[in-house]
C-alpha cells in the first residue's frame, strides 16, 4: 500500500484536472515532482490513512468470507462439489470471487 499510494495519487490527481486546475500535470513524474516541489514531502501521502483503512477491511474481509465459504461447502457439500475432502479449482474460484465481490461492496464506501 505504502509502495503503491503514490501512483494512485498521482493517477488520481492526474483524472480530476481540468484546464481551471492551479497545476497542469503533462505526466506521472511531472505531477509527483510538481506536488513535491509545491507542497512538500507530506503532500505524497496525505489520505494514506484512510486509504490503508479500507484496504485493511477488504482483505480481512475477504479472508473471513472466503475461509468461511471454504469451511461451509467441505462440511455440508450442499452442490456435491467436494470430493476426498477437497475443492476442485473451479470451486476455488467461485470461493474466491465472492469473498472479493463482499469485501469491495462493504468496504468500498470507506
Amino acid at each position: 500500500m505504502s509502495a503503491t499510494y503514490l501512483m494512485d495519487m498521482v493517477r488520481g490527481r492526474i483524472t480530476v484536472q481540468t484546464e481551471k486546475s492551479p497545476y497542469q500535470y503533462r505526466g506521472m513524474f511531472h505531477a509527483l515532482t510538481t506536488v513535491l516541489r509545491e507542497e512538500g514531502p507530506h503532500a505524497l501521502y496525505k489520505g494514506w490513512l484512510p486509504s490503508v483503512i479500507g484496504v485493511v477491511s477488504i482483505v480481512g474481509l475477504n479472508f473471513a468470507v472466503y475461509e468461511s465459504l471454504k469451511d461451509w461447502l467441505v462440511k455440508s457439500n450442499p452442490f456435491c462439489l467436494v470430493q476426498d475432502s477437497k475443492l476442485s479449482v473451479t470451486t476455488r474460484l467461485a470461493c474466491g470471487a465472492a469473498p472479493g465481490t463482499v469485501g469491495q461492496t462493504f468496504a468500498y464506501p470507506l
